[in-house]
C-alpha cells in the first residue's frame, strides 16, 4: 500500500435501510458544533474555535446489493472453523481497560476465476467474492490492489445486504487505513468492487480478514451499574464528541475509547483525537483506526442500538504520544460525522475530592457515563504521579473503556484519558486511574492544540478593576485575567511621570500595587500581556486609568479626612462598622500594623488639629 500524505481522506458512512435510493454519501462531513470551549492552565482560560464546513459526493450503489443475499459456491473463500477460541493477550497492560473483541486470519490465496461477474445493462464491471469464516460474529478485511490495476470502488456487506452495506470505499481510502474495510457482522463477508471492465476480475487480493470472537453489542457482558447517556442531557454535546474504537494490533482487533479535542487555532480546526497509549500506540495501527460516533440510545434507557446505527470515521495518522501519561493524539482522517463536537481542556490541576465525569463505551457497547471524585492522586500512590486517581459513585469502567476522557464535572473540561484500574459493577471501591493532561502537555501535546503565533485573550488587555486608592501613598489595580495555554505574565506601566510612580515588571500575578507615592498627585496606568513560553506574542495596551494613591486616615475614599472619617472609625474599632479592605489599609493611622483605638485618637488629632 502506499504511504498517506498529509492530504484528508475521505470515507462513505454506513448506507442503511432497505428502501434503495440513486445514490450514497461517499464523504460525509457534518457541520462541527463546537459548543465546548477549551480550557486551559487556569479557571479563566478559554477559547472556541470555528465550525467546519460541509462537502458531499454520490457513487452509484453495487449492483449485486439486494435486501437479502445468498452466496454461490462459485465466489465462496471458505476459511476452515478456529480449532481452539483465540486467547486473550494484554501484552502486560496490567489493569488497563482495552478489549481484545478479534483475531486475524490468513486468508488461503484463490483463483482470479473465484471473483464472480455481477452482469449489469451498461456501465464498468461489478466483480464480487465472499469470505465466510465459521463461527465469526464480525468479519473485517485487508485488501491488497496490483499497483498497475485501475483504482477501483469497493462496497461490503453481510448477508443481511441493504441492512449492512458499508461503502463506497475509493482506493485512496483504503490506502490511507492500511488496506483494511469496515466491520461487517456475521461469518460471512461479500467484497463488491466495481472496475473499468466487464471481462476482467480487479487484479485485487485479500491477504488476512479480522475474525470477531466477541459478540457485536448489544454485549451481555455489560455490568448492571452503567448509566446510558442518554439520560444526562447536560452531557450531550460531550456525548458527541466521544467515540468507540476499533483497530488492529499485534494480530488482534482491540476496542477502546476516545474523544474529539478542540485546539486554539482560529483559522482552522483539524481532527484532533485523544486516547491511550496502551490502545493507539503506532502511525501503523493509527490507520486501521474505525471511530464510531453517536453509538448511544435514541432515549433514554431505550432499546440498546445497533453497532452498524453509529457513524464512521476511518483511518488517523498517530502524531505525539507517550508511555509516562498514556495518552496518543491523533488526527483523524476524515473529518467527523455528523454533527460532532470539539471537547475543551484544562491543563490545571484538579483538587482532592473534586467531581469528576467519564463518558465511555464499556464492553464496546454504546455510550455510558460515569461520576466520581478524584481521590488523592500522588499521595497514596506515589509512583503513579502523572496520573489522577478517581473512585466513582455511580456507574463505573470495563475493558472497552480505555482512553475515555475525563472531565471535572464543574465544567466539562478534559483533564486525562483512562488508562485502567481495578474498578467495576461489581467492585464500586476500586481506584481507577486516569493520565493528566497536564503531564501530557509537556509531553508533547502543546505543540498540536494551540497555535502559539496568537495573542492571550482579551486583545487588547481590559481591566477587572481599574487603579484606585489603597494603602496609604498606595494605588492597587486588577487586569482581566488573560488566557493562554503556557500560561500568562502581566506588565503594568506608570505613565504620569510623576515622583514615586513605578512599572511592575513582567510578573505572572494579574493585580498590582504601587506604593511609595506622593499625597495629592495623580497616578495613570496601562498594562498588558503575553503568552509564556513556548509563545510570548503580547497583547495591545489597555486604556490608561488614573487616580490619586490613598490618604492615611481617609475612611470613606473621598481623598480628604474630616469628620466623618473619625466617626467612622470609631465606630469600626467598637465593633459597630465592618471595613471594606481598601478603607481598612487607610485607618492604620500610626502605622504600626494594627487598627485600633488608638488609630481613632491619631485621625482625631489629625482633623482636629490638637
Amino acid at each position: 500500500m502506499g504511504k498517506k500524505t498529509s492530504e484528508q481522506v475521505s470515507a462513505a458512512p454506513s448506507a442503511v435501510g432497505a428502501v434503495l435510493i440513486a445514490s450514497v454519501i461517499l464523504t460525509s462531513v457534518g457541520f462541527c458544533s463546537l459548543s465546548q470551549e477549551i480550557r486551559v492552565e487556569s479557571e479563566e482560560e478559554r477559547y472556541a474555535p470555528p465550525a467546519v464546513a460541509d462537502a458531499r459526493d454520490t457513487s452509484d450503489l453495487p449492483p449485486g446489493l439486494a435486501q437479502s443475499v445468498q452466496r454461490s459456491p462459485d465466489e465462496l473463500v471458505e476459511l476452515p472453523g478456529l480449532l481452539r477460541p483465540p486467547q486473550q493477550t494484554q501484552d502486560e497492560c496490567g489493569e488497563c481497560k482495552r478489549l481484545q473483541v478479534s483475531v486475524q486470519r490468513d486468508v488461503p490465496d484463490f483463483p482470479p476465476g473465484t471473483w464472480r461477474h455481477i452482469a449489469e445493462e451498461a456501465g464498468p464491471g461489478s466483480w464480487r467474492i465472499v469470505i465466510h469464516s465459521p463461527e465469526a460474529v464480525f468479519i473485517r478485511a485487508r485488501l491488497e490492489l496490483d499497483p498497475g490495476e485501475k483504482p477501483p470502488t469497493v462496497f461490503f456487506y453481510g448477508e443481511a445486504g441493504t441492512e449492512s452495506l458499508e461503502g463506497p470505499f475509493s482506493s485512496r481510502t483504503l490506502d490511507a487505513t492500511g488496506g483494511w474495510g469496515p466491520i461487517i457482522g456475521g461469518e460471512s463477508l461479500y467484497i463488491e468492487v466495481i472496475t473499468g471492465s466487464s471481462k476482467s476480475p480487479p487484479l485485487l487480493t485479500v491477504p488476512e480478514i479480522s475474525h470477531g470472537y466477541r459478540p457485536i453489542p448489544p454485549f451481555e457482558r455489560v455490568g448492571p451499574c452503567h448509566n446510558d447517556v442518554t439520560c444526562y442531557s447536560g452531557w450531550s454535546d460531550a456525548s458527541r464528541a466521544v467515540a468507540r474504537i476499533y483497530f488492529q494490533s499485534k494480530r488482534y482487533g482491540w476496542v477502546c475509547t476516545g474523544a474529539l479535542l478542540a485546539d486554539t487555532d482560529a483559522s482552522t480546526q483539524r481532527f484532533w483525537f485523544l486516547t491511550a497509549q496502551h490502545c493507539v500506540s503506532s502511525d501503523a495501527v493509527a490507520d486501521t483506526l474505525i471511530a464510531a460516533f453517536d453509538y448511544t440510545t435514541s432515549t433514554c434507557n431505550g432499546s440498546a442500538p445497533y453497532l452498524w446505527e453509529a457513524s464512521f470515521a476511518y483511518g488517523s495518522d498517530y502524531v505525539v504520544g507517550s508511555t509516562i501519561s498514556d495518552f496518543t493524539l491523533l488526527e483523524l482522517d476524515q473529518n467527523p460525522p455528523g454533527r460532532q463536537t470539539f471537547l475543551g481542556w484544562s491543563t490545571g490541576d484538579l483538587s482532592s475530592g473534586e467531581e469528576i465525569v467519564t463518558v465511555h463505551h464499556p464492553g464496546g457497547s454504546h455510550q455510558r457515563i460515569t461520576f466520581g471524585n478524584e481521590n488523592g492522586s500522588g499521595v497514596a500512590w506515589p509512583y503513579w504521579n502523572e496520573f489522577w486517581r478517581v473512585v466513582y459513585h455511580s456507574g463505573s469502567t470495563e475493558g472497552g473503556s480505555s482512553g475515555a476522557p475525563l472531565f471535572d464535572e464543574a465544567g466539562q473540561y478534559v483533564r486525562g484519558q483512562l488508562w485502567g484500574g481495578n474498578a467495576s459493577c461489581w467492585y464500586m471501591s476500586g481506584i481507577d486511574l486516569y493520565g493528566k493532561l497536564g503531564t501530557s502537555w509537556n509531553l508533547g501535546l502543546s505543540n498540536h492544540l494551540f497555535d502559539s503565533t496568537a495573542p492571550p485573550q482579551p486583545d487588547p488587555m481590559t481591566w477587572d478593576t481599574a487603579p484606585q486608592p489603597a494603602a496609604p501613598n498606595a494605588i492597587k489595580m486588577t487586569a482581566t485575567t488573560a488566557t493562554y495555554p503556557s500560561g500568562v505574565e502581566y506588565f503594568f506601566e506608570e505613565t504620569s511621570g510623576n515622583s514615586g510612580g513605578t512599572d511592575s515588571g513582567w510578573q505572572e500575578d494579574p493585580s498590582y500595587t504601587d506604593s511609595g507615592l506622593q499625597d495629592g498627585a495623580l497616578y495613570c496606568y496601562r498594562v498588558k500581556a503575553r503568552g509564556k513560553p513556548p509563545g510570548s506574542i503580547e497583547t495591545g495596551w489597555s486604556t490608561m486609568s488614573c487616580s490619586p494613591p490613598g490618604i492615611r486616615g481617609d475612611i470613606d475614599g473621598n481623598s480628604s479626612t474630616d469628620l466623618i472619617d473619625v466617626l467612622m472609625l470609631y465606630r469600626h474599632v467598637e465593633g459597630g462598622l465592618l471595613l471594606a479592605p481598601e478603607a481598612l489599609a487607610r485607618a492604620d493611622v500610626d502605622e504600626d500594623g494594627d487598627v485600633d483605638a488608638d488609630d481613632a485618637q491619631a485621625l482625631a488629632n489629625l482633623v482636629f488639629a490638637t
